[in-house]
């Protein structure tokens, strides 16, 4: 799996270390900019968000509005972190103090859900026997 990581290098370092010998592949970038570049070269199964970094927000949204990636966004130990978040549009959260099984749980979990809810937006709805 394919991940962009955006953020902190403190952040995108434990995400590193924790996924180390994991079947991720990671790839990190500090901003928008950078990560703008990232998503046009290549395709990404998912895509972390620091919420401290600066610019979170205009990440989020305008990763959220090319729609062809899930996002996790990566909290701080407060929960009202998550709370002013969550007008972003974003598929998940994870603290960023995280142990690894739980942080490789959940970027699966995310990613199967995005990945099996837009499998099922593009086929078509099969019609069962019997009048409606």
């Amino acid at each position: 799996m394919r991940i962009m990581a955006i953020g902190s290098r403190s952040v995108t370092g434990r995400l590193i270390s924790a996924l180390a010998g994991s079947d991720f592949e990671l790839a990190c970038t500090p901003g928008v900019f950078e990560a703008s570049i990232l998503l046009k070269r290549g395709k990404f199964d998912l895509v972390t968000v620091d919420c401290s970094t600066e610019g979170a927000e205009a990440t989020c949204r305008r990763i959220s509005e090319a729609g062809s990636v899930p996002i996790v966004l990566m909290i701080g130990q407060k929960q009202q972190d998550w709370k002013e978040m969550q007008s972003l549009n974003v598929d998940g959260y994870i603290p960023q103090e995280v142990n690894r099984s739980e942080l490789v749980a959940r970027l699966k979990a995310v990613s199967r859900r995005f990945h099996s809810a837009s499998d099922c937006k593009n086929e078509p709805l099969a019609r069962a026997p019997g009048k409606f």
